[in-house]
């Protein structure tokens, strides 16, 4: 499993928390020092044990970033092991149109978008899934994360599925087979024919593969199975709408006069 070590400032402590999610949720073995250092743990001993055997450093570089000593010295510590063994792979990962600070200049950055009037870093799916195709292609670990990332996927929040599916889908690196699995895995999950993202992408992939899929009557009635999911939930969701539509239309409608008594 391909490990990360995510460094950042305490004020970006809730978007660290996000990639760290999106990363895991990928396959990744993510270390967030808040998150995963025990209570009673050498803090220092355990973020220089975890600099040590991990394969990528991220640096989150919003101005507190920068301005962090802890960012700093894990920066440091993560340009000197690059330096002397090429590993953990470094990735700075900063605002629009700056340029890293210090020994991290050297290294190939991540644009991220930022908030201008709170400065804080605002880590979305696109930008997590451009770090995440980044490490992939440069460490040539694409089997073993779609291996775990679509393992994850039976069990896995409507809005995960999506992300993943989008990962594997834009990596150009999905096989066959592993298209089936995915096929296998919405049927499995009962959220994932419920979505309009997941299905989008998953009707994307079948174009892709159609000729192949012809040819395997067992997996043709897979994927119907799964388009007939889908297909009820939007007819379900038409009717909702026109029942709500009906409802508006109906409170709206004016009241006749009630004729007065004598």
């Amino acid at each position: 499993m391909t490990s990360v070590f995510i460094s950042y400032a305490s004020q970006d402590v809730k978007q660290a928390g996000v990639l760290h999610h999106l990363l895991t949720v990928v396959g990744f073995d993510c270390f967030l020092a808040h998150k995963d250092i025990p209570k009673g743990k050498q803090w220092r001993e355990e973020i220089v044990r975890e600099l040590g055997v991990s394969d990528v450093f991220l640096a989150l570089l919003s101005e507190h970033g920068v301005a962090s000593p802890w960012v700093q010295q894990e920066s440091g510590m993560a340009h000197l092991l690059h330096k002397k063994g090429k590993k953990p792979l470094v990735i700075p990962v900063v605002p629009e149109g700056e340029v890293p600070p210090g020994c991290l200049s050297e290294y190939q950055a991540q644009s991220i978008g930022l908030t201008l009037w709170l400065s804080k870093l605002n880590v979305s799916t696109d930008i997590a899934k451009k770090l995440v195709l980044s490490i992939m292609g440069t460490l040539h670990c694409e089997a073993s994360v779609k291996l775990l990332a679509i393992e994850s996927l039976k069990s896995a929040k409507a809005e995960d599925f999506a992300f993943v599916v989008d990962v594997l889908s834009s990596s150009g690196s999905l096989t066959f087979h592993e298209f089936l699995s995915l096929i296998r895995q919405a049927i499995s999950n009962a959220l994932a024919p419920r979505s309009d993202a997941i299905m989008t992408t998953l009707y994307g992939l079948l174009e892709l593969h159609r000729a192949e899929l012809s040819k395997l009557p067992d997996w043709v009635r897979a994927w119907n199975e799964l388009h007939q999911m889908y297909t009820k939930f939007k007819e379900e969701q038409r009717k909702q709408q026109e029942e709500m539509i009906r409802s508006w239309q109906q409170a709206m409608k004016p009241k006749a006069d009630v004729p007065k008594p004598d």
